[in-house]
């Protein structure tokens, strides 16, 4: 399996994973639902709890919104702890390979094909174009093709 956030072939696992920045009347929600690899569990996992338990209450509803989402990202957290870390399910630590090709500016990220590895211009993630030409990470289009 292919890691849609680093594009590393290793055993990966579907998660979605909630952010939640409160700002008093309105909030700024934002998610991620791939299929990552351990490591990309990991560093997703703490960056959002990083960002909710420090900006995700500054908000009436964020208040209510933002315990759910911690609670929420714990369990889909604790549910990938027991997964492999090598490729083919090897359980040694896994150094992620560089893809042979990534697309960083914007021009090459449009004329990129379905499965290859790209930085989004939107989010700023390295991702695997989906075959609808979306980013992944932000669900924002790469643009016209």
């Amino acid at each position: 399996m292919i890691c849609q956030r680093c594009g590393s072939e290793a055993p990966t696992k579907l998660v979605n994973f909630y952010q939640n920045i409160g700002a008093i009347v309105i909030r700024f929600p934002r998610s991620t639902k791939c299929h990552l690899c351990k490591q990309c569990v990991h560093q997703v996992f703490w960056k959002y709890t990083l960002v909710n338990s420090t900006l995700g209450w500054w908000g009436m509803i964020s208040v209510f919104v933002t315990p759910i989402y911690l609670l929420s990202n714990t369990v889909q957290y604790l549910l990938c702890l027991g997964m492999p870390t090598g490729p083919q399910g090897e359980t040694e630590t896994y150094a992620h390979p560089a893809p042979d090709v990534i697309h960083e500016d914007l021009d090459s990220v449009i004329e990129a094909l379905p499965g290859e590895i790209v930085k989004c211009p939107h989010c700023r993630m390295r991702v695997c174009v989906t075959a609808d030409g979306t980013c992944p990470s932000c669900r924002q289009r790469f643009g016209s093709r």
